[in-house]
């Protein structure tokens, strides 16, 4: 008999969060794609159309998800386009449990309860891209390495292997888990005295798997990027110290349930001290210097790297990750010290639920984009044609919804505005401070434009757009 059979609390509990993680994340599917979204459904018409080598060769393309959007075709609705990923961030809840299932039934239930509303994660597990494959995978991936530490077994490592290139395929930062699974894997073997040989042994054995199944995926995509236009990223900003730390703490910020208001010191100080405090209480525990790894080190190593935009808080969804399992623990070891203890933390994890609750809620009324409401306002006053400063980004998403909402509005090249005057300026460029005059073209050619709307975005997921008419 399940141990799920035996404890009635631990079943309801569990199907109960199972039931929210998918109503939530169907709730938050509703309504239009967004920029990212459409991109990858423009990545399937490239392949159609056979230019599969550009498709590769581009940060969008998150080839699990974009094998599913060929699949189900790009004229599907909103809610169906988005069902892979609302299935796979329902299947991370439920595997988010599992793995905390020989930790007591309440550090199951509130981890569960946690990944389940715990909004980067619905956010992910409700829009079609390959995030939310990533961290089902990432989670299968750490339990197989926790098991396969204490059980060494080929068949664990032909499953780890597929586990961890299924996340890379979802999406490439997968591939920073499987670094810190290898250290995480290095640093137990020798604490726990196996010796040098012994360590690399389990190394070796462990991720050959892993090596052999991504090289096939590197030397398709080297291929790709070798006789392509190399390696396409949508948007590329300069490493920063100063944004990525804003982008770290935004992504904790949503996780914490935090108001906008809390300032972002103040984030990564109770980020901190709740490591700090699950590390003292739980210093025995092998996973532990797991979650620490994952935390510090990943986030350490982009920074040394000089990784563009990493201003972007889903690249910080992995540690995200790793803390909501890391607030399960510091639950269960607080509970286990007396009921007053254990009654603080519910309060607070319910805290965390509820301001997270409140981030959905924002989520489903101020949505992803509202570039639908904008092409509305020019369908209402008059179509013409329309341009962007910030083309290679925007051309395919106002192309999309022109032929959407049926908007007989030419896309006029950005380079090709002093030939074909456009009538319209849609942007989503990313300037904090949006003018309310604009002037483009070039010398002896000045098309003034005035501010008409502005969509300010929110949460993490969306641009910021501005449309301007031509004056």
């Amino acid at each position: 008999m399940s141990r799920a059979a035996r404890d009635p609390w631990l079943l309801l509990g569990s199907l109960v969060f199972l039931a929210v993680a998918l109503l939530v994340r169907v709730f938050c599917a509703q309504g239009e794609l967004w920029l990212d979204e459409i991109w990858s459904l423009h990545l399937v018409d490239e392949i159609r159309r056979g230019e599969v080598l550009p498709s590769i060769a581009t940060d969008n393309n998150h080839y699990l998800n974009t094998l599913y959007l060929w699949l189900a075709g790009p004229d599907r609705p909103p809610l169906i386009i988005r069902a892979f990923s609302i299935l796979l961030g329902t299947a991370g809840v439920a595997m988010a449990g599992w793995l905390q299932r020989e930790r007591g039934t309440g550090t199951v239930i509130l981890t569960m309860g946690l990944f389940a509303l715990a909004y980067p994660m619905v956010n992910a597990g409700s829009e079609a891209r390959g995030y939310a494959g990533m961290m089902l995978c990432a989670l299968i991936s750490i339990a197989l390495t926790e098991r396969a530490l204490e059980q060494r077994s080929a068949r664990l490592g032909l499953w780890l292997g597929v586990s961890n290139v299924a996340g890379v395929l979802f999406q490439p930062l997968m591939a920073g888990l499987i670094g810190a699974l290898g250290l995480w894997t290095l640093w137990t073997a020798w604490r726990e005295r196996r010796g040098l040989r012994a360590t690399y042994e389990i190394a070796r054995d462990l991720f050959a798997w892993t090596i052999r199944l991504l090289i096939p995926v590197v030397l398709v995509v080297g291929a790709a990027v070798h006789f392509g236009s190399g390696y396409v990223l949508g948007g590329v900003s300069s490493f920063s110290a100063a944004r990525m730390l804003e982008g770290v703490s935004r992504l904790f910020r949503h996780l914490l349930g935090l108001p906008d208001a809390v300032p972002e010191a103040a984030v990564l100080a109770i980020v901190l001290a709740l490591t700090a405090l699950a590390v003292a209480l739980n210093r025995g525990d092998r996973r532990t210097a797991l979650y620490l790894v994952v935390l510090f080190a990943m986030p350490a190593a982009m920074a040394a790297a000089h990784l563009p935009n990493t201003e972007i808080p889903r690249y910080y969804l992995l540690p995200g990750l790793a803390f909501l399992l890391l607030l399960g623990d510091l639950y269960g070891s607080l509970e286990r010290r007396g009921v007053a203890l254990g009654a603080v933390a519910g309060l607070a994890v319910t805290a965390i639920l509820i301001g997270n609750s409140l981030e959905i809620e924002k989520l489903r009324r101020v949505g992803r984009g509202d570039v639908v409401g904008m092409l509305t306002r020019v369908l209402q006053e008059g179509p013409g044609p329309i341009t962007s400063n910030t083309e290679l980004r925007d051309r395919p998403v106002i192309n999309y919804y022109l032929a959407r909402l049926g908007i007989g509005a030419a896309f006029v090249d950005y380079a090709d505005v002093c030939k074909t005057h456009p009538r319209w300026l849609l942007t989503s460029d990313l300037h904090a401070d949006i003018p309310d005059d604009v002037t483009i073209g070039a010398p002896g050619c000045a098309l003034a434009f005035r501010k008409e709307a502005h969509y300010d975005s929110w949460g993490l997921s969306g641009f910021p757009w501005t449309l301007y008419r031509a004056e």
